[in-house]
């Protein structure tokens, strides 16, 4: 293994309607999601491609129907939790700010 293995992001655990869900960092692949999710004019889809990418990560067995069904109560714990695993500040789903996250 290079010295980038040591670069690698770690998980975090979140309980979400009582489910835990291991949240896992973003790769240098999804920057283009990233800035996306910080552009008003390409939020939406950015933050929707963020939120499934994140819950087939953490539940790869999940089916395409059940990731559409998952009831958008959720997403602003999920978004908040993908923030803080990635060090990205958000004061609401999308818009990125120079802030503390607050605790998922």
């Amino acid at each position: 293994m290079s010295k980038l293995a040591r670069l690698q992001g770690k998980a975090i655990e979140v309980e979400i309607a009582g489910e835990k869900l291991n949240i896992k960092p973003l790769k240098v692949k999804d920057m283009d999601l990233i800035m996306k999710a910080a552009n008003e004019s390409t939020r939406g889809d950015a933050i929707n491609k963020l939120i499934r990418k994140t819950l087939k990560e953490s539940v790869p067995d999940a089916t395409e129907e059940e990731i559409d069904g998952v009831a958008v109560e959720h997403f602003e714990k999920l978004m908040t939790a993908i923030a803080k695993v990635n060090n990205l500040p958000m004061d609401d789903l999308g818009k990125l700010k120079k802030q503390k996250l607050k605790d998922v």
